[in-house]
């Protein structure tokens, strides 16, 4: 220790672990997301290669458990049917740990149609070391574009969107703990969907926390008056959603962008918007997407 403060190099697994799921073994490891407590850590091997999580044991030592070795199909036709190995693939780019280190989730994909796969939502359960598979077609998700976590309650309760957040997702979700079904922030939060509904629509939108206790979401969202008009001024807001209360509070970026440059949805430059998708290069070296009816 130095001046009283304590470090802790967290463990790697084997390299015989790791060579089961890498061809070689990487030479990195990093920890994403830490419990409340500071017991559970959650983080990933290799180059966002696949998750990991970390536990505190008794005798305050962590150890390491690489979960997908035993979720992941590692073995080709031999785990194809194999129902204890649900998964074709885990990503690492997308993680949350809820406060208590009960539960972390991600993207995970399942085979289908032979060669081909979903993406779903996967939830760890660190306690139990089971895992909660989201395979159950999401009503909400009808161009299969994937549900894609980025915050997790303590209940197991977790948020997202449809589709990769801020690149074109198709919405926000919410999936309640114990539900197979998730919802869309447009469908049951009213003022979210009077205030950020086109917003949210044209994947401007990514929820980006949910409390412990699941009442909180915040996140952020590109807002305009008016969507189709590109003279009208879009800025960045930040939201704070009670779930069990109002729409209750929005907070203004205070610098605004202004449109540098168009183009079509296939890269060519334009004179100004037409009919479709507009992508739309501003002042602050953001891009966005633009709906003209």
């Amino acid at each position: 220790s130095n001046d009283g403060i304590e470090w802790k190099k967290l463990p790697r697994p084997t390299d015989e672990e790791i060579l089961q799921l890498f061809k070689s073994v990487p030479p990195a490891s990093a920890a994403k997301n830490v419990s409340g407590d500071g017991k559970v850590i959650l983080g990933f091997i290799g180059d966002f290669g696949v998750p990991c999580v970390w536990t505190l044991n008794d005798n305050g030592e962590y150890e390491v458990d690489l979960f997908p070795l035993r979720f992941l199909k590692l073995k080709g036709e031999e785990d194809r049917d194999n129902d204890e190995r649900p998964l074709t693939g885990l990503s690492a780019h997308y993680l949350s740990l809820s406060d208590n280190g009960r539960y972390a989730a991600m993207l995970g994909l399942i085979p289908k149609d032979g060669h081909d796969y979903v993406k779903v939502p996967i939830v760890y359960d660190t306690k139990e070391k089971s895992l909660i598979v989201y395979s159950e077609y999401q009503d909400i998700d009808e161009f299969n574009e994937g549900l894609y976590p980025t915050s997790i309650a303590n209940d197991g309760t977790f948020v997202g969107t449809i589709g990769m957040p801020a690149l074109g997702s198709l919405g926000s979700f919410i999936m309640k703990a114990g539900q197979t079904q998730a919802d869309m922030f447009i469908n049951i939060f009213p003022e979210f969907d009077e205030r950020y509904g086109v917003s949210d629509l044209l994947g401007f939108n990514v929820p980006t926390g949910i409390s412990a206790d699941s009442r909180y979401i915040v996140g952020y969202t590109l807002y305009s008056d008016d969507y189709n008009n590109m003279n009208t001024p879009a800025y960045f807001e930040t939201y704070i959603i009670d779930t069990v209360g109002d729409f209750s509070a929005v907070e203004l970026t205070p610098e605004k962008t202004e449109t540098t440059a168009i183009y079509s949805i296939d890269g060519c430059s334009l004179r100004e918007m037409t009919k479709g998708i507009n992508i739309i290069r501003n002042s602050d070296g953001s891009v966005s997407k633009i709906l003209k009816k």
